[in-house]
């Protein structure tokens, strides 16, 4: 089948395009301002520079998506990544031009929405407080605006089926409208690409944080105890602490390393986390038993080490590593091993197109029944 997978969030789409071909279908992407400027893409849509802001960026932005819309039509399955792709002036319109001039419209959700704010509330824990502190630096967040809303459930209406990435994201929903709509499938990475390496044979144990989104990823917890590690084992470890990395120097500094600290806020774990697992590190994410649920994996099976907004626990996850040093090889060839089995670019693109086949023909199955 003809795809078009639109916009980019963190490598989502990268990764889960060759999937897609290898099983045979004809996958055009197109992304814009969120992408990383690595990434591919066959529409180029205008990339503002880094930092600019004001009217003529945003004018250049709606000129761009209208300029490469005929580019968007005739396609079986239109993808979307999160559900504002479009400028939010031409938001409406352009959405329902996907719809008329393809075949069948997806959307994924694999970020912040107002569902998602408003329902993680009811979890055990959560990156929003921390986030509306340190990041956005206010009491108010755009998801509680109620215009957010209405332009996100625009988009789920529109779309023939919704996909959720991970738990939290799929929960938001249950209580909604778009519930039925929803198809939980769990992020995907080119495993042929991203193969797993030998850890340092000598030296310190090689910890890395990436300090991006400080309050939602959780580094008021975080930081602490990498502090107080750093000050507990002296040289046996090496604290490294960056900002974001460009995305080809990312996957070569994985290689450094043995422990990657992912999030600590959040039941599930990013692209971040999935990278470093598939190059056979030792990753500290969100592994709640509901993320294992949702991602099909036994508590047995699974390598991620699960973290929470809690100091003291992330700490004596940490020096337990450590001491087990000899250990860390092993659980990073089981990394690798379940990032083949559970998120393979070809085992996630037969289950999007198990979807996409169910939508094009509703007699082999209800969306309803799925997973």
């Amino acid at each position: 089948m003809k795809i078009l997978l639109l916009g980019e969030l963190s490598g989502v789409h990268q990764e889960l395009a060759p999937g897609l071909r290898a099983l045979g279908h004809e996958v055009v992407v197109g992304h814009s301002r969120l992408a990383n400027p690595d990434f591919e893409s066959d529409i180029p849509f205008y990339r503002a520079p880094k930092g600019a802001t004001g009217a003529r960026v945003w004018l250049r932005d709606i000129v761009s998506q209208l300029a490469h819309a005929p580019k968007l039509t005739g396609f079986d399955i239109v993808q979307v990544i999160t559900p504002k792709f479009f400028n939010w002036k031409i938001h409406g319109p352009m959405l329902r031009f996907l719809k008329r001039f393809n075949r069948r419209l997806v959307v994924v959700t694999c970020a912040c929405t107002s569902d998602y704010h408003r329902r993680v509330a009811e979890l055990a824990y959560r990156p929003c407080k921390e986030c509306k502190t340190f990041d956005l630096k206010a009491d108010a967040c755009l998801y509680d605006r109620p215009d957010e809303q209405r332009a996100e459930h625009l988009a789920f209406g529109l779309a023939d089926a919704v996909v959720a990435t991970h738990y939290e994201y799929a929960y938001a929903l249950a209580d909604t409208r778009f519930a039925p709509k929803v198809a939980g499938i769990p992020l995907p990475i080119d495993t042929n690409r991203h193969r797993p390496a030998p850890m340092p044979a000598t030296g310190p144990v090689r910890i890395w944080y990436g300090e991006t989104r400080f309050g939602f990823k959780g580094s008021p917890f975080i930081l602490p105890a990498l502090d107080r590690l750093a000050a507990d084992f002296g040289d046996r470890v090496e604290i490294v602490r960056t900002g974001r990395l460009a995305f080809a120097d990312y996957l070569d500094f994985l290689a450094s390393l043995h422990i990657v600290i992912d999030q600590a806020s959040s039941f599930g774990m990013g692209m971040n986390a999935l990278y470093a697992l598939a190059r056979g590190r030792v990753t500290l994410t969100g592994a709640e038993p509901e993320t294992l649920d949702f991602v099909g994996v036994s508590a047995a099976d699974n390598p991620m080490i699960n973290i929470r907004p809690d100091t003291d626990q992330i700490y004596a996850t940490l020096a337990a590593l450590v001491e087990r040093k000899a250990e860390l090889p092993e659980l990073g060839r089981r990394s690798a091993d379940y990032v083949a089995s559970y998120h393979a670019a070809i085992v996630i693109a037969a289950k999007y197109g198990a979807l996409y086949d169910g939508l094009l023909d509703p007699r082999k199955e209800r969306l309803g029944e799925r997973t």
